[in-house]
């Protein structure tokens, strides 16, 4: 029996499509600074992984200027909403 690798399989939602490229040129100092903070990553993973941190922080950003909480506002409610994990953990162990 071959067993899905990953939650997303096990709940169906993994949808198998192969992503179009497209070649870009970077400045070659810029990649070979990539290249020294990420080793073990090709020049494609290193891009990608740029770029989506990139959009990563820009939604996040986002969301937090929607929400316009104050940095306690926002300690206190991962706080809130850890407990909140951790309870149901607990409650399901």
């Amino acid at each position: 029996m071959v067993r899905p690798m990953c939650p997303d399989c096990v709940r169906g939602d993994y949808d198998v499509r192969v992503a179009q490229t497209t070649n870009v040129e970077i400045d070659a100092a810029l990649l070979g600074r990539l290249r020294e903070r990420r080793p073990g990553k090709n020049d494609r993973e290193l891009l990608e992984s740029v770029a989506l941190s990139a959009l990563g922080r820009e939604t996040l950003r986002g969301v937090q200027e929607r929400n316009a909480l104050t940095e306690q506002e926002a300690i206190a409610l991962g706080i809130e909403a850890m407990r909140a994990a951790r309870q149901g953990v607990r409650r399901h162990a």
